[in-house]
């Protein structure tokens, strides 16, 4: 029987066998975590970014490992810019010493120069997966792995309650409407492009027709204005459960005290048992005047509020480490999960790096 390896572009008949892969191949750390795509692994990549492309190992027959390359539109030092995406970079336990990932990065560089035309590219990895630091060695035929950011998630715990919002004065939150649409795209954009990253939006996302935003909606928005009426936040919550679930297989170290803690004192499903997906929603698109703190707690307390009536589980936000607004989410009790954002790119001394001009990283938690 062949035993060479075999690297291609995945195809829909490879559905199944990938989402079987994702399903046991686990991000390590603190957490040890599975992405479950219940549906369909090559639908659910459109909130990925654009024209995502779909890599994959094969032995005998059998897929063993997996990557994805996207495209997306962020602003880069005010522009919007075009820059690629990796993602989803998984090998079988079993395969993991071998020179798959040598070879990988062979088939994906090949992919670079003649279909990606992108200075560089992202990607996000758990800061204590010791395993995937393999990835950011320099070693022949890798790209530069460079680090960017310290990303924070945090887990605000969602409890049913029929507490009001608290009123903040000079203010007003309102839900997003189809009319509001032109408004809110042009505050998005002169906004977000103060921050690095932050994606562009079209309409047809905001209308839910295409796009990796597409699946949030007008209606799911938030919306803060001042006393003249001028918008000047937004924040949007995402529900993603229907193109995948976040599995935690197990806890570990302090995780591990945490959740017995949890089971034991609180006896909630707060955190979740292993093998259950976390009931989860994403805080996304924050955009903040001036940034904002007083309007950004306006608004996070409004969405958390909404939440709570009718949701239990957790409310995910992503924050640079370097942005103002961490200090302002002051729950008392939730988890932060660490991750470092790569720049990804192969040096080419005639395509220099464009270097960025100092602004705060905005990077958009649903589509990492």
């Amino acid at each position: 029987m062949n035993s060479k390896l075999c690297f291609r572009l995945a195809v829909p008949d490879d559905d199944s066998a990938i989402r079987q892969l994702l399903r046991e191949a686990e991000m390590n750390g603190a957490l040890a975590l599975t992405y479950d795509y219940e549906q369909s692994f090559f639908s659910a990549l459109e909130i990925q970014g654009s024209e995502p492309v779909v890599m994959v190992t094969e032995r005998n027959g059998n897929i063993i490992a997996v990557g994805v390359i996207s495209r997306r539109q962020v602003y880069f030092n005010g522009l919007p810019l075009e820059i690629g995406y990796l993602s989803h970079l998984r090998i079988s336990q079993a395969h993991r010493k071998s020179l798959i990932l040598a070879r990988g990065y062979q088939f994906l560089r090949k992919l670079h120069n003649t279909e990606f035309n992108v200075p560089f590219y992202l990607s996000s990895i758990m800061a204590d997966n010791a395993a995937a630091i393999v990835l950011t060695e320099e070693r022949v035929g890798f790209p530069v792995y460079q680090l960017l950011a310290t990303y924070h998630t945090l887990l605000l715990p969602i409890f049913r309650s029929g507490k009001r919002s608290v009123a903040t004065s000079g203010i007003s939150i309102t839900r997003g409407t189809i009319e509001v649409i032109p408004t809110l795209l042009d505050f998005l954009h002169r906004e977000g492009s103060q921050k690095q990253f932050f994606p562009v939006v079209s309409r047809a996302e905001l209308e839910g027709e295409t796009g990796p935003l597409k699946g949030i909606g007008i209606d799911n928005f938030f919306i803060a204005r001042d006393d003249a009426g001028q918008i000047i936040g937004a924040l949007a919550i995402w529900d993603q459960s229907r193109q995948k679930n976040i599995v935690i297989r197990s806890y570990h170290g302090r995780m591990g005290i945490v959740k017995k803690l949890s089971d034991c004192i609180c006896k909630t499903d707060l955190l979740p048992d292993p093998e259950n997906p976390i009931k989860v929603k994403l805080a996304s698109c924050i955009v903040i005047m001036n940034n904002c703190r007083k309007v950004f707690r306006a608004l996070l307390d409004a969405a958390m509020y909404e939440l709570k009536k009718k949701a239990t589980g957790y409310l995910a936000i992503g924050i640079d480490s370097q942005d103002p607004l961490l200090r302002e989410i002051t729950t008392p009790w939730h988890l932060t999960l660490k991750s470092n954002i790569f720049q990804v790119y192969w040096p080419d001394p005639e395509k220099p790096l464009p270097e960025p001009d100092g602004r705060i990283n905005y990077f958009e938690l649903g589509m990492l």
